[in-house]
């Protein structure tokens, strides 16, 4: 599978305190971050893409619409 740019664009990125683990994959410690990304709302995303943020790639957990404004926030999580 080959991964291509859907868009760019800018992201309020705000590390979530509460939703870090630390899980074993493989017999390794790994740690799975959560953070969230306020955008301003774009159609055709879903939970398949995955985002790219300053090097490194999170995957999409869940995204809510706030109903007060234009935006999407995406709830993802980065595994180091």
């Amino acid at each position: 599978m080959t991964w291509e740019t859907h868009c760019n664009v800018w992201a309020k990125a705000t590390w979530r305190s509460s939703g870090n683990k630390d899980d074993m994959m493989a017999d390794r410690l790994t740690v799975q971050t959560a953070v969230t990304f306020d955008i301003m709302y774009r159609d055709g995303l879903n939970e398949k893409m995955r985002i790219n943020f300053e090097g490194d790639l999170y995957d999409i957990l869940y995204f809510q619409k706030p109903d007060f404004r234009q935006s999407l926030i995406i709830v993802a999580q980065k595994q180091d």
